[in-house]
Formats: structure tokens, C-alpha cells, sequence
């Protein structure tokens, strides 16, 4: 639960840090490619920053593998964090309030610890291996429908996807969800 109280603490830093931003050009600024081979812009930066900072004064990992930065060293004995700074960069630039910080610690390629918090409205997601997940620190848990025809299904593509792969699957699902943001 130390990760999951580092992950708080961090995401209310990135939200501080990124409020003025949202919304504003300034925020979709270009700083340079990615390692995904995507633009990151300037909003991306400073929430990464921010957490790659922390975690090497804070060495609880070996690496950190990042959208924006990649694989970096992190000085730690054993583990990986998998960061996404800023999931649904696009929302944020423009003010659609759906865009969220994402944080995961792996050892030996299994996740431990999942973190994710919604910078709009702070609502936050967290889950611990075996010890379930959590909504606000409230217990959640997968839907008890098997039936794609009573599913919702979230879908994201960018202007590269081709969507004819999944128009079939969406002819038998209830409703589709683009929300731009996958965490």
C-alpha cells in the first residue's frame, strides 16, 4: 500500500501542476516525439516529470518505462513502473474532463499494484494483486454479465486504426464508448 500512498501523493502534485494548464493551448504544445513514436506535448512533460523525479529520489523500482520517456533507470533493486502521464492527452489540451494519470509496479513481468486517478474530477481507481480493487477506496469489482448484448464496450482508435475490425463486434454489443482515454 506504500505505492498506492506515493501514487496519491504524485497524483495530486500532476493535478496541481497540469490544472492551469487544461484547456489552453499552452498545454498542447509540442516538445518533442515520444518514445511510442507519438507527439508529446508540453502537459505530458510536466505530469511525467514530475513522477520520474519522485521515483528517482525515491528508488522503488529498477526501471520505469513511460509513453513519453521510455525505459529509464531508476536505481532501485527489482521492479518496473509502467506511467502513463497523462492518458487521454487530447481531452485534456481541449477541456473534455477525461484524462488520467496511470501508474503500475511489476515484478517479473506480473502487475502488483495498478493506480489510476481521473486529473478532471480526482475520482481514483487503484487495485492491489489479491486484494481486489477500488473505487474511491471502495471495493469494485467486473460486471456479473457474460452476454455481449447487455455489455458496454470502450473503444479507441487513432487515424491510423481500422475500424471495419471491430464493427463486427460492435453489432452485438449494447452500447459503444469512445472516450478518448483508456485508463
Amino acid at each position: 500500500m506504500e505505492f498506492i500512498r506515493a501514487c496519491d501523493d504524485l497524483a495530486g502534485a500532476v493535478s496541481d501542476a497540469v490544472a492551469g494548464m487544461v484547456g489552453t493551448p499552452e498545454a498542447g504544445e509540442f516538445v518533442r516525439m515520444g518514445a511510442d513514436g507519438t507527439p508529446t506535448k508540453l502537459i505530458d512533460q510536466v505530469a511525467e516529470d514530475i513522477v520520474v523525479d519522485y521515483f528517482r529520489s525515491h528508488p522503488c523500482c529498477r526501471r520505469l518505462i513511460s509513453e513519453e520517456l521510455g525505459c529509464a533507470d531508476m536505481g532501485g533493486e527489482r521492479g518496473t513502473i509502467f506511467l502513463d502521464p497523462v492518458d487521454g492527452t487530447y481531452n485534456a489540451v481541449v477541456g473534455i474532463p477525461f484524462y488520467a494519470l496511470s501508474i503500475a509496479y511489476a515484478e517479473e513481468g506480473v502487475v502488483q499494484q495498478g493506480y489510476v486517478r481521473n486529473l478532471a474530477t480526482n475520482e481514483t481507481f487503484h487495485a492491489v494483486r489479491g486484494r481486489g480493487a477500488f473505487l474511491d477506496g471502495h471495493p469494485i469489482r467486473v460486471s456479473s454479465s457474460s452476454l455481449l448484448q447487455e455489455s458496454a464496450m470502450s473503444v479507441y482508435g487513432g487515424r491510423k486504426s481500422d475500424p471495419a475490425r471491430v464493427l463486427g463486434l460492435g453489432r452485438h454489443i449494447r452500447r459503444w464508448r469512445l472516450l478518448g482515454a483508456s485508463a
